[in-house]
């Protein structure tokens, strides 16, 4: 077993170091032996992953989930390959299987919460920001994961009144007050949103997406009709 273990140290310092075949060779060598040993099985898989071979890394990360499912980092790898790959479905089923091993697990709700609104859930999203609100009632992201969820579903008044926690919970986070922006905005109050969105911008000024988001809301408000950007509804 310690004769193993020095030969997964040696393929991980070996990758560490960007001679990915020789690391890959030991893996597969492992791998033959001991075909459950999971962290061959784990870190053949990211290899996999880093070259672009998704079928196979999937396959890896699969076996190893499978072998050791409490360890939630391989399905959430798992599912952050199938994330990028545009496989959302597959993306919020690995973070389920995780949220079963470990249901009190605040991150593994988050990464839920925010995989299920991308797949256009936003219900179950919201229950699954909720669940993690639970343990950590004022943690920004998971806020600003639940307004979004809730405006996603049309709440924006709810939306609007959980943003706002967010943004008093961390008013130093540029996300925090982007996400409110662009509620304000969904509900008409651009020359409030204009503010919010620029405040965020200031926060992170290298952030030119959100820069440019900011200036172009700014120029529609004083473009449009004035009564417009004073909707205080």
């Amino acid at each position: 077993m310690r004769n193993i273990q020095a030969r997964l140290d040696k393929a991980a310092k070996l990758a560490e170091q960007g001679h990915v075949e020789e690391a890959r060779a030991i893996y597969e060598q492992v791998l033959t032996n001991r075909p459950r040993n999971t962290e061959a099985l784990y870190r053949l898989g990211v290899l996999h992953a880093a070259a672009g071979r998704q079928a196979e890394a999937v396959a890896m990360l699969e076996r190893a989930a499978s072998e050791k499912p409490e360890q939630l980092a391989y399905l959430h790898t798992l599912a952050r390959l199938h994330m990028d790959a545009g496989e959302l479905t597959e993306a919020v089923n690995c973070y389920r299987r995780a949220a079963l091993v470990r249901p009190q697990h605040v991150h593994t709700h988050r990464l839920l919460g925010d995989a299920l609104r991308l797949a256009g859930e936003p219900e179950e999203a919201v229950d699954s920001y909720r669940h993690a609100l639970a343990s950590i009632p004022y943690d920004p992201e998971l806020l600003t994961g639940l307004g979004l969820a809730l405006a996603d579903q049309g709440r924006l008044a709810e939306a609007h009144a959980v943003l706002l926690q967010a943004v008093a919970a961390e008013p130093e986070h540029a996300g925090c007050r982007a996400a409110l922006g662009r509620v304000m905005v969904m509900q008409g109050r651009l020359v409030d949103a204009v503010a919010v969105l620029e405040s965020a911008a200031a926060l992170e000024p290298e952030n030119a997406a959100l820069r440019d988001e900011a200036g172009a809301l700014r120029a529609r408000m004083e473009n449009a009709n004035p009564r417009t950007g004073t909707d205080d509804s």
